[in-house]
């Protein structure tokens, strides 16, 4: 399959996961063998001429990478964990901000919290200054 890391990714895995053989064909090979071939005629590209060409390069370059279904989701399940990790952090740093706004501000702040709006009491504070709005 012609960039199987890639755009082709999806597919590849779950023929991969199906038990169908599946190698990675870079696109430059893919249209080196298409601009090569004689079944090409004027190599204008097309989906048939791509998919022997693809085919082609597949069968006569033993050195390509077959695609493992596990791998695939190996990297998924990474990727997610991260994910996980960034959204929990994010919450974990919210929450001491709220933390830290409450105890600056009468009240806090309330609703969503936000970069402008977290940033506006330092903005408005400093030696001598009282935070929070006028008496």
């Amino acid at each position: 399959m012609e960039n199987a890391g890639g755009l082709g990714r999806h597919l590849a895995v779950r023929l991969a996961g199906s038990g169908e053989s599946v190698v990675d064909v870079a696109p430059k090979l893919s249209a080196r063998v298409r601009v090569l071939s004689s079944f090409a005629g004027n190599a204008r590209k097309n989906d048939r001429v791509d998919a022997v060409a693809t085919a082609l390069a597949a069968s006569r370059n033993e050195r390509l990478a077959t695609v493992d279904p596990a791998a695939a989701s190996e990297v998924m399940r990474l990727l997610s964990e991260r994910r996980e990790d960034l959204v929990a952090e994010r919450t974990r740093a919210l929450n001491r901000l709220h933390g830290l706004l409450r105890d600056l501000l009468p009240g806090g702040v309330t609703g969503k919290l936000s970069a402008e709006r977290a940033a506006h009491p330092a903005r408005h504070t400093g030696p001598g200054r009282r935070l929070g709005p006028p008496p």
